[in-house]
């Protein structure tokens, strides 16, 4: 599976299970709604910047975002939407 997809397909998820619209999780991430879509999408190239966001706000690494094998955690619900269990 290409690393896009792949990346697409996890981010999708924790978007999920933070249960926020693409607004509201782009918003808490600190990137703008057009480029969430686009990684949701598949398209584009996000930048080691926007993966590092998106990865600091969902308690993932950018190396796990990418990874074929690695599911998104079991959710934990806080305020703001850390959803690896430590």
């Amino acid at each position: 599976m290409p690393e896009l997809a792949v990346l697409s397909k996890h981010v999708k998820e924790y978007r999920d299970k933070c249960n926020e619209s693409q607004e509201e999780f782009a918003e808490n991430c600190g990137i703008s709604k057009e480029t969430l879509g686009l990684i949701e999408r598949a398209k584009g190239n996000p930048t080691l910047e926007t993966l590092q966001k998106i990865a600091a706000y969902t308690g993932t690494t950018v190396a796990d975002m990418l990874m074929v094998s690695t599911l998104p955690p079991k959710e934990e619900t806080t305020s703001e939407c850390t959803i690896l269990s430590n």
